[in-house]
């Protein structure tokens, strides 16, 4: 990808973010992005393909974050909540207006953030808390499936509740949610380490 293509989609994915995807027009593109025509449909050739690079473009970056945590981190703790720092970044673009227009005129894309959701985060929430069993730092009991299968659906709800109208609420739930999942996570001798962290 060429810096012009990586320019051209933050500014679109910006640009959707604040307004929504539907009231921007790539005319409005064009003229933040201080392109010509040609240029933007050489790299886009609709609206469609761009949206869907857009999330394409940020599913990637998450993705990045799936690798590099569990090799940086010292244990599953430091793991998941460096992950869940770099997920609020990303998940805070990912605005009301945004969600809502992908989920209604631009389903395929929306259907790339679910299916990311469910064939790559559950699976790394799954070997996160499997990591942390084997750390002795999770309880021992929990259902690793069925643990990180109700992190993702309780995410998902998150994106998809059109009540969370207010963008500082909906960040503030993911930060909620994901503090829940790992506290629920921990066991004494996890909740012991995890204070000082």
């Amino acid at each position: 990808m060429t810096s012009k293509q990586i320019f051209i989609l933050e500014t679109a994915q910006l640009m959707f973010a604040k307004h929504g995807i539907k009231a921007v027009t790539m005319d409005d593109i064009i003229c933040e992005c201080g392109i010509s025509k040609r240029t933007l449909y050489m790299y886009f050739p609709s609206k469609h393909s761009l949206v869907v690079k857009v999330v394409e473009s940020l599913l990637t970056k998450v993705e990045q974050a799936f690798k590099i945590c569990p090799l940086v981190s010292p244990s599953a703790i430091i793991e998941l909540q460096t992950f869940f720092e770099e997920i609020q970044k990303y998940f805070a673009k990912l605005t009301t207006s945004f969600l809502k227009d992908s989920r209604v005129y631009f389903l395929e894309a929306y259907q790339m953030l679910i299916s990311f959701l469910d064939s790559k985060l559950l699976p790394y929430i799954a070997q996160n808390i499997a990591r942390g069993k084997s750390e002795y730092l999770y309880r021992q009991e929990l259902d690793i499936t069925a643990s990180a299968e109700l992190y993702v659906w309780m995410l998902k709800n998150l994106l998809n509740d059109s009540f969370l109208q207010n963008e500082c609420n909906r960040s503030d739930f993911i930060k909620g949610l994901n503090n829940f999942f790992l506290k629920g996570l921990l066991n004494t001798y996890g909740q012991k380490m995890a204070i000082g962290i």
